[in-house]
């Protein structure tokens, strides 16, 4: 985790000055792919480790919660384009994000991610534009 800060600061600098929301999506997902594409190994396991024993990491949850909340930082030019509670909306919105680039990248021979495979650029674009899709939706009605 010692690389987070110079990866956000990185990040930051990428979403500076950009006006869409659109491609702030694009710029955060190609993040997000690049790095389970980087550590694919290492975060496959973490990951494996993460779902069969969640009590054991619960003591890093405050980090999480501070990771996730600089990546929702980075949306807030962008709040008056995102239908709702923003913050809930960005939130919910990098979940869905996260493990739909997650799995085929890291679990590629898993039979759902098998049967659908794509491209790390089709998952990409795929992922960038469900993101954009559920930030600027309308709100439901009750």
């Amino acid at each position: 985790m010692a690389k987070l800060p110079a990866r956000m600061a990185k990040l930051r600098e990428r979403f500076a000055g950009e006006a869409s929301l659109a491609v702030a999506c694009a710029i955060l997902v190609d993040a997000l792919a690049g790095f389970f594409e980087g550590r694919r190994n290492l975060m496959r396991a973490i990951t494996l480790y993460a779902r069969t024993r969640p009590e054991e990491l619960n003591p890093r949850l405050g980090e999480r919660s501070g990771i996730v909340r600089q990546m929702t930082d980075l949306f807030r030019p962008f709040h008056d384009q995102i239908a709702g509670d923003a913050e809930a909306r960005i939130r919910a919105g990098l979940f869905i994000v996260n493990a739909g680039i997650r799995e085929p990248i890291l679990f590629a021979d898993a039979p759902m991610a098998a049967v659908t495979a794509q491209s790390g650029q089709a998952i990409r674009l795929d992922a960038a534009e469900m993101l954009f899709a559920y930030l600027s939706r309308r709100e439901r009605e009750a």
